[in-house]
C-alpha cells in the first residue's frame, strides 16, 4: 500500500473554488491541477458544509463536537458499568472497609482500568496502590498506638476510659494521647 500524497491546502482551496464557481466537473478541474479527483472531491464537500452549501454535511465545529460528545457518552458508560458492577459489590453496606475496595479494584482492573475505577468510587490511586504494595499507613499506625496506650491505660486505672477527655485527663504526662 502506497504513501498517500499530500496536496498544499491552497491548492484544494483553489480547486473547490473552481468547481463551485465555473460549475465544471470534479474530475476534470482535478486533471487540470493534477490532483486525485477524490480528494478533490472530498475536499470540495467539505468547503460546501463549511461554506453552508451542504446542510446535510457536518461542519469541522460540528464535527468536533460529536467527536467529543461520543468520548462523553463513552465515559459515562463505563462509569455507569463500574457503578452497577460496584453495587453488587457493595450492595449491603453504603461504605466499605479499604481492603474490601482494593478487593473490589483488584477483580474489576483488567476490564476499567484502575485509574477509572478509582476515580467513580472517590478513592485515591495512590492510597489503592499503597494498600496494594501492603505498605501500612501512617494513620493505622498511630491508630495502633493509640490503641496500646488506651488499653494500657484501662488496665492500669480498673476503671473503663471512654471518650479522648477521660483518656487526656487519666493519661500521664508526656503519654502519647490526644487532645
Amino acid at each position: 500500500m502506497g504513501r498517500p500524497r499530500k496536496y498544499p491546502p491552497e491548492l484544494l482551496e483553489r480547486g473547490s473554488r473552481a468547481v463551485i464557481e465555473s460549475g465544471r466537473p470534479i474530475a476534470q478541474v482535478a486533471r487540470d491541477l493534477g490532483v486525485p479527483p477524490e480528494t478533490l472531491r472530498r475536499h470540495v464537500r467539505q468547503w460546501e458544509a463549511e461554506k453552508g452549501l451542504r446542510p446535510d454535511l457536518p461542519t469541522a465545529a460540528e464535527r468536533e463536537e460529536i467527536k467529543q460528545l461520543r468520548k462523553e457518552n463513552y465515559e459515562l458508560r463505563r462509569a455507569n458499568e463500574i457503578l452497577k458492577a460496584a453495587s453488587v459489590f457493595f450492595r449491603d453496606r453504603a461504605r466499605r472497609r479499604p481492603a474490601e475496595v482494593s478487593a473490589f479494584i483488584d477483580a474489576h482492573r483488567d476490564r476499567f482500568g484502575v485509574e477509572p475505577i478509582c476515580r467513580i468510587l472517590g478513592v485515591s490511586e495512590s492510597a489503592y496502590y499503597q494498600r496494594r504494595s501492603g505498605a501500612r499507613s501512617r494513620r493505622s499506625v498511630e491508630d495502633e498506638q493509640l490503641l496500646g496506650a488506651i488499653q494500657l491505660l484501662q488496665s492500669a486505672q480498673l476503671v473503663r476510659v471512654r471518650g479522648a477527655a477521660d483518656v487526656a485527663g487519666a493519661a500521664p504526662r508526656g503519654a502519647p494521647c490526644w487532645s
